[in-house]
């Protein structure tokens, strides 16, 4: 049997994990602030041309993006497993694959036509939409290629280094934008349209740095492939099959929020030039939440590997005895029941059950149909009931759940929660018609 050190829930404890990765979602966001702040100082129209062209270029870049991001749980299981001449192999694999992507996502960005219908904006607004559209365009492959970087170092719990690096291309955001904005330095003031040139400008500046230190860094030396490979199909394949989701999740979350925008502009420069404003706010706050969600990564480790590292990337090579797995599992769950209290309401949904955790990159098929929804204020009688549901079903595709569960010793988690105080596996089940 194995127990969990009590988990720290201090403030400290919480921004050691959370900090980088606020600081650099923060900068990242901070980036559109300033050109928001920078525009509004030249009028509505500046402003307007802005918010239409962010709002195109962070739904094609993020969603592109979200696909490169296959490679951080990819690295993080090679670099778990030691296996770190792989996790340079990967990621030369993920640069040919945003090389690809490019060869849509430039184009798209280019068709500057479609985004300007779109928000049916006209005349200096158009054109200076246009022109940022233009330069953020040819900004994309740095962009997407600092991105496989940044999936990289959030796979070995490095993000101090995107901190410091955003924070960096975000000090030099002000200056650049006043010299291809406002004209410092005796170049021409292109207005709202000059922000788009130093976007181009520091995402190439940042996919450099990202690429020093790859390089020169001391750390990575174990990781870097032998020779530079050319695409080689099946990891790629399999990149895209991680990749794909998060990117179609990313773009229709994102897009959702940042292509209004464009639609809002159709009711002229005041009102797109309010919600962009608005907007900028928004996402500052969404940022703090986000990056809690982020550092979790941390805790997730000490409950797979039963409390013997915090560390992701070292996850996988620590994994524990399985009871011992199934044991911190129940521990986790009731220092959040401890935590919350009696203001819990646990609710199990079984329909299209399958072997697998949801968590799984490639679980398998359903093998029983529906049974129903159950619920309980109890965990431990809730999920004992619905084991016996399983057993007690008339579903053929029942054999494989059972054999999961006994091959893995499912049960364990349920006695082990029992014996610790989290519920009890003795219910009585209550139909509701």
């Amino acid at each position: 049997m194995t127990t969990l050190l009590p988990p720290d829930i201090s403030l400290k404890a919480l921004l050691k994990l959370a900090g980088p990765i606020f600081v650099a979602n923060v900068a990242i966001i901070g980036s559109g602030t300033i050109d928001t702040i920078m525009a509004g100082q030249l009028g509505k129209n500046h402003l307007a041309a802005i918010a239409v062209s962010i709002a195109a270029t962070i739904s094609v870049v993020m969603g592109l993006a979200g696909i490169l991001q296959s490679l951080s749980p990819i690295a993080g299981h090679h670099y778990g497993a030691r296996n770190y001449r792989a996790v340079g192999e990967e990621l030369e694999q993920n640069f040919w694959l945003g090389g690809f992507l490019c060869l849509f996502g430039v184009p798209l960005l280019m068709y500057t036509d479609l985004w300007i219908s779109l928000g049916k904006v006209e005349g200096e607004v158009a054109r200076m939409a246009a022109e940022f559209l233009f330069f953020t365009a040819l900004a994309l492959p740095a962009c997407l290629f600092a991105r496989t970087f940044i999936s990289v170092n959030a796979a070995l719990s490095r993000p101090r280094i995107t901190m410091w690096v955003s924070l960096v291309m975000l000090a030099l955001k002000v200056p650049l934008n006043g010299i291809f904005m406002y004209g410092w330095l005796g170049f021409p003031a292109m207005g709202g349209s000059g922000a788009g040139v130093s976007f181009c400008i520091l995402n190439y500046l940042a996919f450099l740095c990202y690429l020093a230190i790859w390089k020169r860094d001391a750390f990575y030396r174990t990781m870097h492939a032998e020779r530079i490979f050319g695409p080689r199909w099946a990891l790629m394949k399999e990149q895209l099959h991680v990749g794909i989701p998060i990117g179609l999740s990313t773009f229709f979350e994102v897009s959702s929020f940042t292509l209004m925008a464009i639609f809002v502009a159709r009711f002229g420069s005041e009102a797109v030039s309010a919600h962009q404003i608005v907007a900028n706010i928004t996402s500052l706050c969404y940022m703090l939440p986000l990056s809690i969600g982020i550092a979790s990564s941390a805790g997730k480790a000490w409950i797979h590997s039963a409390g013997k590292t915090k560390n992701a990337a070292q996850m996988w090579g620590n994994l524990p005895a399985q009871d011992d797995f199934l044991e911190s599992m129940a521990e986790a769950a009731k220092s959040v029941a401890d935590h919350c209290g009696e203001k819990i309401l646990y609710i199990n949904v079984m329909n299209n059950l399958s072997v697998d955790c949801d968590c799984d990159a490639h679980p398998e098929d359903p093998k029983m149909g529906d049974i129903g929804i159950l619920a309980s204020t109890d965990p431990v009688a809730l999920d004992k009931a619905c084991v016996d549901l399983v057993y007690a079903s008339p579903d053929p595709g029942k054999v494989h759940l059972i054999e999961r569960m006994e091959s893995r010793h499912g049960i364990h988690t349920l006695e082990h929660g029992e014996a610790i105080g989290l519920g009890s596996q003795q219910y009585e089940l209550v139909e509701l018609e």
